[in-house]
C-alpha cells in the first residue's frame, strides 16, 4: 500500500465528495481549499486553480 505522499508525487490523490445543502463548491488542491459559488464561470475557476498551483 502506498502512502498518500507517494501518490501525490505520481499525480494521484484522494477525492472526498460530501453532499451539502448550499449552492457552493469546495475543491482541495495541494492543501488549499478553494470555495466558490456553484454558479462560478468555468474560465474563472480555471484561473483560480492555476493561481493556487503557482503559489
Amino acid at each position: 500500500m502506498r502512502s498518500r505522499r507517494s501518490e501525490m508525487r505520481i499525480g494521484l490523490a484522494f477525492v472526498e465528495v460530501t453532499q451539502a445543502a448550499s449552492a457552493s463548491v469546495e475543491i482541495e488542491l495541494g492543501g488549499v481549499v478553494i470555495r466558490a459559488g456553484a454558479d462560478i464561470n468555468e474560465e474563472q475557476l480555471v484561473r483560480i486553480i492555476r493561481a493556487v498551483r503557482q503559489a
